[in-house]
């Protein structure tokens, strides 16, 4: 805070900062984003010039201005997507603060003023920000899936092995397979997913590869030769059209998916048998 005597006082082209409008007479900084179709020679008649003058295209006399910013995104590395919200605040709590501490109610025309404005701000649920437009930025391509965990080794001596063909997707067109080969033939299973992250605990002579809780997808049937049992038996879920008919809202963008097939071993202790995991992220 400064006097007008202190102010007065100060070299020629001294400026300090302040919400006091009137006394203001340097822009410091003006980054507002200009209106559609602002002519720059108008802008120096009307002393609304962008402060610096390099902003939003800087277009000199007979020039316009863009009616929009550029932010460069600098995302971490591995980065999938980002969600991006452009807000607006109509007032600040530090204007409002300095209205409120400014207004001493020694003028008895402004009187009561100051804790008026700050009791009406308050109670107007303090200028909260509005999102005004969104954006979603996604890394170019999708990563691979991964294969992790250890499969059980099934009770006909053949060890699950789940792979996949395709690309997990919430909008593209054709499948994303996750499959699963040398499992027993003919025996019902069902491809358990999560969204936790990978797991590896001992589990009904195995091991447990997704970290509760667990989601279950539809009952298969492994298919393969007649019977006897063998080992010929493959399984294949689409997990496109699982996704995109909305069976589960919280497989969103950048979600990762941790998979595993358990399907019926009859000869086993168990019963269970147990495929090998898969990892992936859900992309656009």
């Amino acid at each position: 805070m400064h006097t007008l005597g202190e102010l007065a006082a100060q070299p020629p082209g001294t400026s300090f900062e302040t919400f006091r409008f009137v006394l203001n007479n340097t822009v410091v900084k003006d980054n507002r984003i200009p209106p559609y179709g602002l002519d720059h020679d108008q802008a120096v008649a009307r002393n609304v010039l962008p402060v610096p003058a390099d902003q939003y295209g800087n277009p000199g006399a007979g020039g316009a201005y863009e009616h929009y910013d550029e932010v460069e995104l600098d995302p971490p590395i591995g980065a999938a997507m980002a969600e991006i919200a452009l807000l607006y605040q109509s007032t600040s709590w530090e204007y409002v603060q300095f209205l409120y501490l400014a207004n001493d109610g020694t003028s008895a025309f402004l009187g009561q003023t100051g804790d008026d404005l700050l009791d009406a701000w308050l109670n107007t649920e303090m200028a909260s920000p509005r999102v005004m437009a969104t954006a979603l930025w996604t890394a170019a391509g999708c990563p691979s899936p991964e294969i992790y965990c250890t499969a059980k080794v099934s009770s006909q001596g053949c060890t699950p092995a789940i792979g996949h063909a395709g690309e997990p997707s919430l909008t593209a067109p054709g499948p994303f397979d996750i499959t699963a080969d040398q499992v027993i033939n003919n025996k019902n299973g069902i491809l358990f997913y999560g969204l936790s992250g990978r797991y590896a605990l001992p589990f009904q002579g195995g091991i447990l590869c997704v970290k509760p809780p667990t989601r279950r997808t539809g009952v298969q049937s492994s298919g393969g030769n007649p019977p006897p049992a063998d080992c010929s038996g493959t399984f294949a879920f689409d997990f496109n059209a699982w996704m995109q008919g909305g069976q589960d809202p919280n497989l969103i963008l950048g979600v990762q998916v941790d998979g595993q097939y358990w399907y019926r071993d009859p000869q086993s202790p168990s019963t269970t048998g147990l495929s090998d995991g898969i990892e992936f992220s859900v992309c656009p």
